[in-house]
């Protein structure tokens, strides 16, 4: 692990403690991040969470010293999992330890929304490495009180898709990282936060004027929306995995043990963090594959025929729901 790193005395000075509640953590935060959802919105009564919290995020308002700091790249990454070091010299120092701490200094810029988008993205799906979870690069969407997943590389489509299921009703459960849960008889997903991200095109399409837009990301053409209308904000049953593919014959159609553990592997972290030889990883992967169904949904990359797929995508999850398959 590298000692780049330099201690932080973190600032006590704000006056304001926030109690949010994501992937199944509690976490306790001196910064105000807004997508979360506050923990007694979900948990009544909610009591303080004292020394009981899950996560604890420590934001020091003192503008870090990063040419103390050591690095003469403008980036930097040391993932470990007692210790992970994010070093991105415009936004900010990020220290992760043991999936329980967060510690982190603003750059000269202070650019706090920036911050917030690294607690989002990378931050919590670092945590829930540390914390040995079971995260997958995808969407999920609740259909039938149960939850179905889709994974793809990004670009892939997995949050166009669940966008055209939640404009039909169905309520999502995370976007962009999926946490699952291994319990007794299966396996659960639990929720993250309600935003969705979606390309402006794609918002156009599936009509989302209606919706509160939140961010416009200026390094893209994307947009987030707020789903909070329809979130769901509880751990639910997961049915099964659709792997996205291009094909002008859209369809779906079930894939091999041996295609899912690929599609598994590639699409889940560590292994997008270049971390490829972590046995837990392989076995959990592997345990996975035995119980959860696995499905190539094929789409079309013209957008007329969105509608299609959608469609046929409910009436295969419905059926498997009616059937009992698990």
């Amino acid at each position: 692990m590298s000692d780049l790193a330099p201690s932080i005395i973190v600032n006590h000075s704000s006056p304001v403690t926030y109690h949010y509640w994501v992937y199944g953590l509690r976490i306790r935060s001196n910064l105000e991040i807004p997508a979360l959802l506050p923990y007694h919105s979900i948990h009544h009564p909610a009591p303080e969470f004292g020394q009981n919290c899950d996560v604890i995020v420590n934001f020091d308002e003192t503008i870090a010293d990063f040419d103390a700091y050591g690095s003469p790249h403008p980036l930097y990454v040391d993932l470990g999992l007692s210790k992970t070091v994010l070093f991105d010299r415009s936004v900010g120092l990020f220290i992760l330890t043991q999936g329980k701490e967060v510690w982190i200094q603003p750059s000269v810029e202070k650019n706090l929304n920036q911050i917030r988008l690294y607690i989002l993205g990378t931050v919590l799906t670092v945590l829930m490495y540390q914390r040995s979870s079971l995260i997958l690069h995808g969407s999920a969407v609740e259909i039938g009180n149960q939850v179905i997943g889709v994974i793809a590389p990004s670009g892939g489509g997995k949050s166009s898709t669940a966008a055209a299921l939640f404009r039909r009703g169905h309520r999502l459960l995370s976007d962009d990282a999926i946490a699952i849960t291994r319990h007794h008889n299966g396996y659960s997903v639990n929720p993250g936060y309600p935003r969705l991200k979606i390309s402006e095109i794609m918002a156009t399409h599936l009509n989302c004027d209606g919706l509160e837009i939140i961010d416009r990301h200026p390094l893209s053409d994307e947009v987030s929306f707020d789903a909070r209308p329809q979130f769901s904000d509880r751990a639910l049953p997961l049915k099964q995995i659709y792997v996205l593919g291009i094909d002008d014959n859209c369809g779906i159609i079930p894939i091999s043990e041996k295609e899912a553990l690929f599609n598994m592997m590639t699409n889940s972290l560590p292994t997008m963090w270049m971390q490829h030889h972590n046995p837990e990883q392989f076995q959990q992967c592997t345990e996975f594959i035995k119980v959860i169904p696995f499905y190539q949904l094929n789409r079309s990359e013209n957008l007329a025929d969105m509608d299609q797929l959608i469609t046929m995508l409910e009436d295969h999850a419905l059926d498997q729901l009616a059937m009992g398959i698990s």
